[in-house]
């Protein structure tokens, strides 16, 4: 059970720093601020393949643009979690 305890832990937390990563891009100038930069390379390798491939099909136009991949990110990170945590019940029971 503390196998599946660190996991759901590990996933929460990640989670939250991306939660907390779209709050503070509206920020202005958080982008200078240690807490953002930490933030940002936690969040990023999560992030940006969601942006690449959301971007492939759609990309900006006119310079203005929604960024969707936290929305995507986060889905497929509970997808997985769920995923996980129901193999190790099946392997430990």
């Amino acid at each position: 059970m503390l196998i599946i305890r660190t996991i759901d832990l590990f996933f929460r937390f990640m989670e939250f720093l991306i939660i907390v990563r779209v709050f503070m891009s509206w920020l202005p100038r958080a982008e200078y601020w240690p807490i953002y930069r930490f933030v940002y390379q936690v969040t990023e390798p999560l992030l940006a393949p969601f942006r690449h491939l959301f971007f492939r099909f759609l990309p900006p136009r006119g310079g203005f643009y929604i960024d969707f991949s936290p929305v995507f990110a986060l889905i497929t990170m509970n997808i997985v979690k769920n995923v996980a945590v129901a193999l190790l019940l099946k392997v430990i029971y």
